[in-house]
C-alpha cells in the first residue's frame, strides 16, 4: 500500500529517479525542514514499493553506521538500516564485475554477511540471537552518495538507501549449533587465507 503523505511520496519518487538515473540531488533535509528519522523510514517503505513495481526484489537488509568512530565525520548519531535488492546483490565465486563508471562518488567497505534461519525477536539475548543465524560469509559493499560530497543528515541517508552493490563470497560457514567462538575463529582464519583483487579504472 502506498503512503498517503505527499512529502513521503514526493521524496521517494525523487530518490528513486536519482538512483535509476544515476544523478545527485540536494539533501532532502535541506528543502524539507523537520524531515526526521520516522519520516525517512516511511520513505524507505515507499521506495521499496516503487522498486518492487520497477521489477526489483528485496533480498534482505543492510545495517549502516555501526562504527561509532565515523559518526561525527558524517554527521550521524545512530546506526541505520536499508533494503538490499536482487539488482544490487551478487555472490562472488571467482570473478565478478561491477561497472562504477556512472555511480556517484562510490566507496568500498568490507562487510560481514549473514542469513537467518528464522527471525529474531527484540527480547533475545546474544546467544539466542546467534541461534537464529544460519550462515556467515565475507562480503563487501560498494556504496555511493546521491548527495554531493557525502554531505547529509542521518534521515537523508536512511531515505536514500544508498548501496550500489552488496557482494558476498562463497565461503559460507553454516552455523547449526556453532558458538560465537567458532564464528570469530572462522572469520579470522578465512580473512587470512582469502585474497580479493579489486581493479579500479583498469588497475
Amino acid at each position: 500500500m502506498s503512503d498517503t503523505d505527499p512529502i513521503v511520496q514526493s521524496v521517494a519518487a525523487e530518490v528513486a529517479k536519482a538512483i535509476w538515473n544515476r544523478r545527485q540531488i540536494a539533501p532532502i533535509s535541506a528543502h524539507h525542514p523537520g524531515f526526521d528519522i520516522a519520516k525517512a523510514y516511511a520513505v524507505t517503505a515507499e521506495l521499496r514499493r516503487l522498486r518492487v513495481a520497477h521489477g526489483e526484489t528485496p533480498l534482505g537488509r543492510k545495517i549502516g553506521f555501526t562504527n561509532r568512530s565515523i559518526w561525527a565525520e558524517y554527521g550521524v548519531s545512530a546506526p541505520m538500516w536499508g533494503d538490499v535488492y536482487d539488482s544490487t546483490t551478487c555472490d562472488i565465486c571467482h570473478k565478478a564485475i561491477c561497472n562504477l563508471h556512472h555511480e556517484s562518488e562510490p566507496q568500498i567497505e568490507p562487510e560481514i554477511v549473514f542469513g537467518f534461519a528464522h527471525a529474531p525477536s527484540p527480547n533475545m539475548d546474544e546467544r539466542a540471537m546467534l541461534g537464529c543465524i544460519e550462515w556467515v560469509a565475507h562480503g563487501f559493499e560498494i556504496v555511493q552518495s546521491i548527495f554531493p560530497k557525502w554531505k547529509f543528515q542521518l534521515a537523508d541517508t536512511i531515505a536514500a538507501n544508498e548501496s550500489v552493490a552488496e557482494w558476498a563470497g562463497r565461503d559460507y560457514l553454516w552455523l547449526g549449533i556453532a558458538g560465537v567462538g567458532t564464528v570469530i575463529f572462522f572469520l579470522l582464519r578465512t580473512l587470512k587465507k582469502q585474497t580479493r583483487l579489486l581493479h579500479v579504472e583498469g588497475r
